[in-house]
């Protein structure tokens, strides 16, 4: 395409400098290029069964349209598939089944003809082609996928909701069948629910056993599509919406930040559910909760699981691979069980629970973590205050439980600190009750100073500060006045605990009350 233009254009440019002169050639050199017709926007190929139906917008002053077509991704494309077209679709029924084709558009005009448009690839197959809402705006209804119209093929985004903005119950339930197949075209996603309309109206439940979701391309690629998101109106509960026993694969695309998105719901992935080969992350808990049991989560861009806020996780017998760490969380983040995980192919730096720095505490009222051990040790990857965030009188003492045999590593000049030096105690109050945890630095090779250290500063609550069978290794790093640093507050070290390898001071007190016993 491009040689018939620059042949053409040659031949305008040298009649143009016989009978015009030099300078009006590149005047309409210049005119030509200008007025080339542009790409055709938003071009889509949609599979059928032994057919692709590719659309495209109009191009304003396009006298025809050019379709082109490779088997692969890029091209080339050689000569045009169609050619002197005047409508915006073409239908190609010169395909065979299960084979992907990537498809490009060009516009014809007067000058001759533009430039490809953005490529969009397209797999046919022998299956059941599904798109748009699943619901009904009359009342709830319930839709199975069966092994006999399997495969389902998305060639648009699924959405399994009611359908009518009322707080009346048109819940829409979508049932998977074990051994089906659902494939997706890329760019396209499955959503349980959605954020924007009212719990009934627009409530979504999937039950899916022994099913697989994955890309509708011949050669798949991690983020093909999207992946499966519980939005907001997702009923909650595991009764209502769970992947039991099946394969999510190559999603994470389409600006996904993870497989399985969860927003205010509360979804569970059990019994051998396999979360493979994204882009992006594989579970993504924005708010609600998950319950992960006995599964496979593979990240890949960003962590395996991630959550963000007050959300909760339950993570059982499961192995973590893949992505930035296993599991990375914010401070309030619910830990409700942990137990049986193990993690493969992740540096030891990276090999564990990663905890974000900032306040792990609440406006609200009181609240209490803990982070159970024996599991994946914590990584706290920025510094951790443990209190309670608001300037008032009133409780919002936060409290933080560290099971026995917890390992917790902090990455380079990181600290904790429990309470703080300003403010009211019950707006600010912090608690730390630590029995037979490791505290220390996130390297190898254990080095003194590595990390600030343990701050019970003025706001710890009295008779909630306890480091009881506790190592303390490695700490004093710059930014800290010693390992473990008490101000105007009394805490209890006992049965045992060990401060070494300290860079400054191992034990440093401030108009304090200390209890050490044995």
């Amino acid at each position: 395409m491009l040689l018939r233009q620059r042949e053409a254009g040659i031949r305008l440019d040298r009649v143009a400098s016989r009978t015009l002169g030099l300078g009006c050639a590149a005047f309409l050199l210049a005119l030509r290029l200008a007025a080339a017709p542009a790409a055709p926007a938003n071009l889509l190929a949609t599979p059928g069964n032994a057919k692709v139906t590719v659309t495209w917008n109009a191009i304003t002053g396009a006298t025809s349209y050019n379709v082109y077509r490779s088997l692969t991704q890029g091209g080339p494309y050689g000569s045009p598939l169609a050619s002197g077209l005047t409508a915006t679709s073409y239908t190609d029924s010169a395909v065979s089944n299960d084979t992907t084709y990537y498809y490009v558009a060009t516009a014809v005009d007067g000058t001759g003809e533009g430039a490809f448009s953005a490529e969009d690839p397209a797999t046919p197959r022998v299956g059941t082609f599904v798109s748009g809402v699943i619901g009904s705006s009359s009342g709830p209804i319930t839709t199975t996928w069966t092994p006999a119209g399997s495969p389902y093929v998305v060639v648009g985004d699924v959405e399994v909701r009611g359908n009518l903005n009322t707080f009346s119950d048109r819940t829409s339930t979508l049932v998977v069948q074990p051994g089906v197949r659902v494939l997706f075209e890329p760019g396209t996603g499955l959503f349980v629910g959605d954020d924007i309309g009212p719990v009934g109206g627009h409530s979504g439940r999937l039950l899916a056993t022994g099913a697989t979701f994955m890309s509708n391309r011949s050669s798949p690629a991690p983020g093909d599509w999207k992946g499966i998101r519980f939005g907001d109106t997702a009923t909650d509960g595991g009764s209502n919406n769970f992947l039991d026993g099946c394969a999510v694969e190559w999603a994470g695309g389409g600006g996904a930040v993870a497989a399985v998105v969860v927003n205010l719901s509360s979804p569970e992935l059990r019994n051998g559910t396999a979360v493979h080969r994204s882009t992006s992350g594989g579970v993504h808990v924005a708010a609600g909760s998950v319950v992960i049991a006995n599964a496979e989560i593979e990240g890949g861009n960003n962590p395996a699981i991630r959550l963000l806020g007050f959300s909760s996780l339950s993570l059982t017998s499961t192995k973590l691979l893949g992505g930035t760490y296993p599991v990375q969380i914010q401070p309030n983040v619910t830990l409700a069980a942990l137990s049986g995980n193990t993690v493969s192919g992740y540096m030891a730096t990276q090999a564990g629970i990663a905890v974000e720095g900032g306040v792990m505490g609440s406006s609200g009222g009181p609240q209490s973590r803990t982070w159970p051990g024996g599991d994946l040790p914590y990584i706290v990857l920025g510094d951790l205050s443990v209190r309670g965030d608001l300037n008032t009188f009133s409780d919002r003492t936060s409290t933080l439980v560290v099971g026995a045999q917890a390992e917790v590593l902090f990455n380079a000049g990181a600290g904790l600190t429990i309470g703080q030096d300003s403010g009211p105690h019950q707006g600010f109050g912090g608690k730390l009750l630590a029995t037979g945890v490791t505290f220390k630095g996130n390297t190898p090779t254990p080095s003194a100073g590595f990390w600030k250290g343990i701050y019970f500063a003025d706001t710890a609550i009295e008779g909630g500060l306890v480091l009881d069978s506790c190592v303390v290794e490695g700490a004093g790093g710059a930014g800290s006045s010693g390992a473990v640093a008490i101000n105007l507050t009394t805490v209890v070290l006992r049965n045992g605990t060990i401060i070494r390898l300290t860079g400054n001071v191992g034990l440093r007190m401030s108009s304090t009350i200390l209890q050490s016993q044995r």
